[in-house]
């Protein structure tokens, strides 16, 4: 993102600037002395593949592994729901290259991602969880790698939430979920995990 100072950024994540990570997902556009912060479209939809990717790759280690195949079903749903919303985005956005995240519908749809991407990461962290406490015979590499797309998800997700916060207008009341949830500590920034998701 350009400009990045003129907005009070303390309530973003500090770790995603840490780490290096740049707010690509938004731009500025400056009309006289009114400055309007707009959201990427393909930005937003490359967050919304990453959570599809990484609930892709956990399902087929989730079909290799029966022991862990219990989560299979609510990822599958998990994954039906980002779909769902993704395709409700691109409906409202068309052939919009930038949008303002201070349009109610945009917001709708744009929170919705977010949250089903959100949810995806819980599931992967409930199934490292049981890896870590439960009996789970599955290979190191394996569990090396789940751990991995967890970091890379929960990576995007906080840089998502400071481009929201960056992108939202004086006035307009963040979303519950951008400040229900602490950001844990991030281990790389928005490129690495991007790749790592494939995307």
């Amino acid at each position: 993102m350009t400009d990045v100072t003129r907005r009070n950024l303390v309530t973003m994540s500090a770790s995603a600037l840490l780490v290096g990570s740049t707010l690509t997902g938004c731009t500025t556009v400056k009309t006289g002395t009114v400055t309007s912060y707009m959201l990427d479209v393909a930005k937003i939809k490359a967050y919304g593949q990453a959570g599809l990717n990484a609930a892709q790759t956990i399902l087929t280690f989730l079909n290799m592994y029966p022991n862990v195949n219990r989560f299979r079903t609510p990822m599958n749903s998990a994954v039906k729901i980002l779909n769902d919303t993704l395709t409700t985005f691109s409906d409202i956005t068309g052939d919009q290259v930038t949008i303002s995240y201070d349009n109610t519908n945009i917001r709708t749809a744009v929170d919705s991602i977010l949250i089903a991407i959100e949810q995806i990461a819980l599931l992967i962290k409930n199934i490292t969880t049981m890896l870590s406490t439960e009996s789970v015979v599955i290979p190191t590499t394996v569990s090396t790698r789940i751990q991995l797309v967890y970091d890379a998800l929960v990576t995007v997700i906080s840089v998502f939430k400071a481009v929201l916060l960056t992108s939202r207008t004086v006035g307009i009341a963040p979303p519950t979920m951008l400040s229900s949830k602490p950001t844990p500590q991030l281990v790389m920034n928005e490129s690495s995990a991007l790749k790592i998701l494939n995307v």
